[in-house]
């Protein structure tokens, strides 16, 4: 005989009222979920087997740098094709677009984009394709070109504006398209703006670092009140001129998207800067709001959100610290309030080392896939993190239902993402019921 108890039977009106109230509800549809490893660890994602096969069924795709499509032998690139046509995953590649060494003239997007080109048409050659370019710094690449590779901090303004450099950027998005749609037209490819967020400033407030550029060198700022330093300047106003822009050019060009580049150290406020006096104390700025403002900006210009998840002290020290950091990261986020379009979780660092099998603790396709899990209903109606959705994250679940058009209590408990908790958010729960495991 079945017996019930109080919880249960209020579970089960509950959820007879939410299925029913959400009958014609817009279907929820997770970010996508994007994987980039470090270039001498990529070659794990291409040998065939089943070390990565749930992933496999999770993931969008894997994003790769332009200079490994240019160096590596034909078979890797064919291994990479193999992805996208035997397990229909997308690619993206990050470049740099209007790189400086293609020259600081009025012939630089037409430059570049025939010296990325000619290493992005590889892997055409090889049977794959591009189906997102991410773009990384094309406006900062201009105004603040390097003095040197090995100098990070050796920049120099040039004669270039925000306006000027935009205006190359255009050429660069045109002679890219009409390349490849004139010989690869069955496989259009799209661009992303990304940008390294954290040293920009923006609306008026400090870069993470507070300091001006000067060239060369730099000024630090000191304190936590104004003026504040920008490093390459005010990227709500770059974004705002880029934009304007490529709405004005005649050519039909358009980004997809903005990626924001933006570690957990950064915005958790913990990383340290340059020691000066009086201090500055970057946890003075809420950075997980300055990035949340930017994804309502990005999305009012139709361009998708997507957000890089990393740690810089997790990738310097341990996979078991890269991968904490990492899902926190996403996890706070999606917390806050943050509705990233995408997620690529992504290393340029030492670690993770691992990166297949998936079983492996802290490998890297293991954070990817617990990266994906956590921002589906499944993942945010576990509400006590034990594995299973059951009586107990539903007692942690309805004091946050505070019906449509409320904002919520936690913004983690809006599971649709439509800025309220309410029964369209119960069905998803009931949906991702489980009972105890």
């Amino acid at each position: 005989m079945l017996t019930t108890t109080p919880r249960s039977r209020w579970f089960c009106l509950v959820a007879a009222i939410a299925v029913a109230a959400s009958a014609h509800a817009q279907p929820y549809t997770d970010p996508e979920v994007w994987i980039c490893p470090k270039k001498d660890a990529a070659v794990d994602l291409l040998v065939p087997g089943d070390d990565w096969l749930n992933l496999r069924q999770r993931v969008a795709g894997v994003k790769l740098y332009i200079d490994w499509i240019n160096t590596a032998d034909s078979s890797w690139l064919r291994k990479v094709a193999g992805l996208q046509v035997t397990h229909g995953l997308k690619v993206t590649v990050e470049c740099g677009g209007t790189v400086a060494f293609a020259g600081l003239d009025e012939n630089n997007g037409v430059n570049a984009a025939a010296i990325e080109l000619s290493k992005i048409l590889k892997l055409y050659q090889a049977g794959g394709w591009v189906d997102y370019l991410d773009i990384d710094g094309p406006i900062r690449r201009l105004l603040w070109p390097k003095l040197a590779d090995t100098e990070w901090n050796g920049f120099r303004h040039s004669d270039f504006t925000v306006q000027t450099a935009a205006d190359q950027l255009m050429n660069y998005l045109d002679a890219v398209k009409t390349t490849i749609e004139t010989g690869y037209p069955q496989h259009p490819i799209q661009f992303n703006l990304l940008t390294n967020f954290a040293n920009w400033g923006y609306r008026g407030g400090p870069s993470y670092h507070n300091r001006t550029r000067v060239d060369g060198t730099q000024i630090l700022h000191t304190g936590n009140d104004p003026p504040y330093g920008q490093d390459f300047g005010d990227y709500f106003d770059v974004l705002t001129t880029v934009m304007t822009t490529i709405t004005a050019d005649p050519r039909g060009l358009a980004f997809a998207g903005l990626t924001v580049d933006i570690p957990y150290d950064y915005i958790m406020g913990i990383r340290l800067t340059p020691a000066r006096t009086p201090s500055w104390e970057p946890s003075t700025v809420d950075w997980f709001a300055r990035v949340r403002d930017l994804e309502s900006v990005a999305k009012g210009y139709g361009l998708a959100f997507n957000l890089i998840v990393n740690s810089e002290r997790g990738g310097n020290t341990s996979d078991p610290l890269f991968y904490n950091d990492t899902l926190a990261m996403a996890e706070l986020y999606r917390a806050r309030g943050g509705l990233a379009d995408a997620l690529r979780v992504q290393s340029w660092y030492a670690y993770p080392v691992t990166i297949t099998p998936e079983t492996a603790p802290y490998a890297m396709t293991a954070l990817t896939h617990a990266v994906g899990h956590a921002m589906s209903p499944a993942g945010l109606s576990d509400r006590d993190n034990d594995g299973d959705v059951d009586l107990d994250d539903f007692a942690q679940f309805t004091p946050l239902v505070a019906g449509p058009n409320q904002p919520p209590v936690n913004y983690s408990a809006d599971m649709d993402g439509d800025g309220d908790c309410d029964l369209d958010d119960v069905a998803l729960f009931i949906a991702s019921f489980t009972g105890s495991l």
